[in-house]
């Protein structure tokens, strides 16, 4: 039985460590991998090594996807890392290729299968369209959730009949993740010393991280030395221009702005320097970012109806409730946590055999599923 691969390639540091993981002996006779362009222009800092790329852009064309689906079709299972095929791809498919629906393993990013609870709108065109999706959503092989809500939350929204597993989703062996616990600086002390805190606000440019209320809200810190960092890679040119525009008036506050994805490494080494970081999101989103942030001892906010806040406190990994920050002072902000648990959960994930052998196991119970 044949696999094909499907990653992003406007997404860095997802296609050269996923490229990594494939090449690992197990996956190297039954596995391949194509990858495919869609926001914006295609990246030219993703080393794919020749790997095929398709493409399709915002093409309002069905020619590219046609020559996807050819390509697709010639193999056994096609495993989608995140529904970057986009949502009328999955339509086209529907309607033009039934049967290579059919073969679709969806490895489910938060975004993805979440988006039945976000993207909730009274709009008689936006429910159609949910509806929609919700068909072709329903007509797939199987479902892999890389955190552990999510296999519930998509056999709740989508279908709990299409078999379904859990296997946290992990790049290549990366010894990165063999670092003894460094514990992180004493935020207060660090304060007393006129350190500058420093404050991330979401990972990329998706709006729903609510960018401008946070830093709204945040200028009531603004004589305590904070800088702000807003990473705003995928988003729309006219929001990075309006975060840009916010970001230089507010001349009280220190904030940088990345209007481009992070590469992977820049990420690491941003990582270790922020303080605290803020995810104003209910579902599960920034899972690796979060992974790294945990594992250098970041102190991370969450809303307390988020399904993260949930799932890790749960985990008893220390994450702060986001809900209060407009009622506390700096001091209780900033006030100092012992994230060694959240240490030692990531150190668990991140262990790379276990990793390996959970997803050859659920490769082999997709093939043994496809032999019935």
């Amino acid at each position: 039985m044949k696999f094909i691969h499907l990653i992003n390639r406007n997404h860095p540091s997802l296609t050269t460590r996923a490229i990594s993981f494939l090449s690992q002996e197990y996956f190297q006779e039954k596995h391949s991998l194509c990858t495919i362009s869609y926001f914006n222009k295609i990246r030219d800092d993703v080393d794919t090594n020749g790997i095929q790329n398709f493409d399709i852009k915002n093409s309002r064309s069905i020619i590219p996807f046609l020559k996807l689906y050819k390509h697709l079709d010639k193999y056994d299972v096609v495993v989608l890392h995140g529904m970057y095929i986009n949502r009328w791809g999955m339509v086209l498919l529907m309607l033009l290729k039934p049967g290579l629906l059919k073969k679709i393993v969806w490895i489910g990013f938060g975004q993805d299968i979440y988006e039945f609870d976000y993207r909730k709108s009274n709009s008689v065109f936006e429910k159609f369209k949910l509806k929609v999706f919700l068909k072709c959503y329903k007509r797939i092989k199987a479902f892999i959730g890389i955190f552990p809500p999510d296999v519930e939350i998509f056999n709740k929204r989508i279908s709990n009949s299409i078999p379904s597993y859990y296997a946290p989703y992990t790049y290549s062996n990366d010894t990165y993740f063999n670092q003894e616990y460094i514990k992180h600086d004493c935020l207060v002390e660090k304060y007393k010393l006129n350190k500058p805190i420093k404050i991330l606000i979401g990972h990329r440019g998706a709006e729903f991280f609510n960018h401008k209320k946070w830093i709204n809200e945040l200028k009531r810190f603004k004589g305590n030395n904070i800088q702000i960092y807003i990473p705003l890679g995928g988003a729309s040119e006219s929001y990075i221009k309006e975060i840009k525009t916010i970001a230089s008036s507010e001349t009280d506050l220190d904030i940088i702005v990345f209007d481009k994805f992070i590469p992977y490494n820049q990420l690491i080494d941003l990582s270790k320097n922020i303080d605290i970081a803020i995810f104003d999101s209910n579902f599960q989103v920034a899972l690796g970012t979060m992974y790294l942030l945990f594992f250098h001892g970041v102190k991370i906010y969450l809303p307390s109806t988020s399904i993260m806040y949930k799932t890790f406190k749960e985990k008893n990994i220390p994450i702060e409730n986001l809900d209060i920050v407009n009622k506390i002072d700096f001091y209780n902000f900033i006030e100092d946590v012992d994230m060694k648990p959240a240490y030692d959960y990531v150190k668990h994930i991140k262990n790379f055999e276990n990793s390996i052998l959970l997803w050859q196991q659920t490769f082999e119970q997709i093939e043994a599923q496809s032999k019935k």
